[in-house]
């Protein structure tokens, strides 16, 4: 009864909190009523939610961003992932330090991999620790938990599957000759570089007389000072 109560009294709690649908077309709504109050006619605004919403380069980029998320949903759920998963799980100990560290490294590994592998990885095995330590009545702050989970959206931007790799790779894209990631300019050492500005030479005659004037007024501060203090 307990459980069931509880069960209950969860799903009371959340049941005001509405869909992603409903946020993005709450967001649209309202986003076309400020353009309206700000002086756009309402053609205009249709025509750039429409221009906006079926372009082209967007329709590809959204979906390779969904096809890389469900395959990565589907990946996180396999059987050799999921041992993995519960490997960690016996490794994340009693504490929340321990408990916390384990879920970030495995959500940054495997977000590093793919960022849609990451972010179910990371929270498949923050739910399954917080099931552990209810189970076994741990002490465990299942925020704390659920917030390492999400770790691995730290990293993934610089990994196997981040856009910015990924688009540099591209063919036709960045390249100096042609298609592919871009050449770094290695100046050689006894050749100067054209891209870094030219810096005049020290003045070492000049400089050295103005840094001993420089210390001897500041001695000479010193001793005034020490002096009034004892007097």
């Amino acid at each position: 009864m307990n459980a069931v109560s509880d069960d209950t009294t969860q799903r009371d709690r959340f049941a005001w909190v509405p869909s992603p649908l409903a946020i993005a077309l709450g967001l649209t709504a309202v986003t076309a009523v400020a353009a309206c109050v700000v002086g756009a006619d309402v053609e205009t605004v249709a025509m750039s939610w429409r221009d906006g919403l079926w372009n082209r380069p967007l329709l590809v980029f959204a979906f390779q961003a969904a096809f890389m998320l469900v395959l990565g949903h589907a990946l996180a759920l396999s059987p050799a992932v999921d041992r993995g998963v519960q490997r960690a799980v016996n490794l994340a100990g009693t504490t929340n330090a321990r408990a916390a560290a384990v879920v970030a490294v495995v959500a940054c590994v495997a977000g590093w991999m793919n960022w849609g592998l990451g972010l179910i990885v990371g929270a498949v095995l923050a739910r399954k620790v917080g099931e552990r330590a209810t189970e076994r009545g741990l002490p465990l702050h299942y925020g704390l938990i659920g917030a390492a989970g999400y770790s691995g959206l730290m990293v993934w931007h610089g990994g196997l599957s981040g856009s910015a790799p990924i688009k540099v790779a591209e063919a036709g894209r960045i390249g100096v000759e042609g298609s592919g990631p871009p050449r770094l300019h290695r100046p050689r050492l006894d050749q100067p570089d054209p891209a870094r500005p030219r810096l005049p030479p020290p003045r070492q005659p000049e400089a050295l007389p103005r840094l001993h004037r420089c210390r001897r007024s500041r001695h000479r501060w010193r001793r005034g000072s020490a002096s009034g203090c004892r007097g």
